[in-house]
């Protein structure tokens, strides 16, 4: 059975992020890259911390406010395992682990984020 483990990091810009994602690998197509990697990454960039309020006219009285950080949601499938049974994930990943949360609206299809 494939193991799946879902993670949320956050980075200090999209530079730090993709750079990350692609040490995971990708081959070079045609000009287009390809994750040569079966977990799945979600580039969420700066998320919303207030949302805007509008009127009710629609007219926006107030802009949203985003944190200051870059996140990205990740579902690792089929990391190895060291001895003990715990995943080994790709260097330098772990330091950027986002955890305290629980409220946050993006999600994977059949997926819940645990922390």
């Amino acid at each position: 059975m494939a193991t799946i483990i879902y993670q949320k990091y956050t980075f200090d810009s999209q530079e730090q992020a993709d750079n990350l994602i692609d040490q995971l690998g990708y081959v070079v197509e045609e000009g287009v890259n390809y994750p040569t990697y079966l977990h799945t990454v979600s580039n969420l960039g700066f998320l919303i911390k207030t949302p805007a309020t509008y009127d009710d006219e629609g007219h926006q009285l107030t802009p949203p406010v985003y944190y200051d950080k870059w996140s990205v949601d990740v579902l690792w499938r089929n990391l190895p395992e060291n001895e003990e049974g715990n995943p080994i994930f790709p260097d330098g990943w772990q330091e950027y682990l986002l955890t305290g949360l629980s409220h946050y609206q993006h999600g994977f299809l059949g997926w819940t984020y645990n922390e």
